[in-house]
């Protein structure tokens, strides 16, 4: 991110949809923005505010059934398909031990959560999306095709922050950090987004 204006919220709405192949975090490095102030921009439009209640989301989950976890930095992506099962909550850490999808998470660094709804074509994608203080994307949740969508749409409303406010206040984005060297495991790597 750099020192020019920010856009408005129906500025970053329009540089989407003029931009609908663009992926969400690279659109935003070009308008200047956080990743979740993009996302963010689209509240009361597909995309409602939730509390990142880290150890709920991790507990819930696995009545949803098989999901995408995703977590990436500038670095390594992180994607597994699987079951949110085996889980180990904490205040300070948080762990899924499932057989797919094992993660190890920080819940101090998740500040800022959006459940989003997309549509693509006739299809809605959805997806439970975390950032931190800076707006980086620490971890994301996307529902497949066949996911018990009766569970989720009856257990994430609950951290439903009553807001639809596009604006929203982010700290100032930590230093970039050096490119990891690439023969780290991605696991190690991801660790410094929140979540490995």
């Amino acid at each position: 991110m750099d020192q020019r204006v920010k856009p408005a919220p129906h500025e970053i709405r329009r540089a989407r949809a003029d931009n609908p192949k663009m992926r969400e975090r690279d659109l935003a490095a070009q308008l200047g923005i956080s990743e979740a102030e993009l996302v963010a921009a689209h509240c009361g439009d597909g995309v409602v505010r939730v509390e990142p209640r880290v150890n709920d989301l991790l507990t819930g989950l696995e009545a949803v059934g098989e999901v995408m976890a995703l977590t990436r930095n500038e670095s390594a992506v992180h994607e597994k398909i699987g079951v949110y099962d085996k889980v180990v909550t904490g205040n300070h850490n948080a762990m899924v031990l499932g057989e797919n999808i094992d993660l190890r998470i920080f819940p101090k660094v998740w500040a800022h959560g959006f459940a989003v709804e997309k549509r693509d074509g006739a299809d809605i994608r959805r997806s439970l999306q975390f950032f931190d203080t800076a707006g980086e994307a620490v971890h994301k949740v996307h529902l497949r095709p066949a996911p018990n969508l009766y569970a989720y749409q009856n257990w994430w409303p609950g951290w439903n922050r009553r807001t639809r406010s596009r604006r929203w206040r982010f700290q100032r984005a930590r230093p970039t950090r050096p490119r990891l060297r690439t023969t780290r495991r991605a696991s190690t790597i991801c660790a410094t987004a929140g979540a490995s």
